[in-house]
């Protein structure tokens, strides 16, 4: 897979990701298979030495906010093993359950990243799943609103 300019962006190391499932199918529609996908994505953070800043699992896409020192070509390993998981584990044998490839922004401001990191906790708010952002526990939502920073989510990193 091409890198599609990821290879320019070395100079950032904060990413706003977006995939997608083939087709948009919801396939992350229930609370047992958004739970797994929730643990594989931490798994796949600390076995790759990333951090995540902010996330948010949807029943077709997710989103994410990552800190990843070493640039763009790391961020292409890590998601191609955080889908490859995910297709594995969850759903063997039922062919390709992502689209290809996935979209990404390098954040370069403060002032983009919390653009950023609050479209990601708005969306099970306007998708009408939740009235608040934090009663999605898909998200990194309560995590920046109570200020915590756990092995899992940091929300004390902005690298500018």
């Amino acid at each position: 897979m091409a890198l599609r300019g990821r290879y320019k962006l070395d100079n950032y190391s904060v990413f706003f990701v977006t995939t997608s499932t083939r087709k948009h199918q919801p396939l992350f529609c229930n609370e047992e298979t958004l739970r797994a996908v929730q643990k594989i994505l931490f798994y796949s953070v600390e076995r790759h030495s990333v951090e995540l800043l902010g996330y948010v699992l949807m029943k077709n896409h997710l989103h994410l906010l990552l800190h990843i020192p070493t640039g763009g070509k790391a961020l292409s390993n890590f998601m191609r093993d955080f889908k490859m998981s995910v297709a594995l584990r969850l759903f063997k044998g039922r062919g390709s359950i992502w689209q290809n490839g996935f979209d990404d922004v390098a954040i370069y401001s403060e002032k983009v990243f919390n653009v950023k990191l609050r479209y990601i906790h708005d969306n099970p708010v306007r998708a009408g799943h939740v009235k608040n952002p934090t009663d999605w526990p898909y998200s990194s939502a309560s995590n920046w609103l109570n200020g915590e920073s756990s092995y899992r989510v940091k929300t004390d990193l902005f690298v500018e």
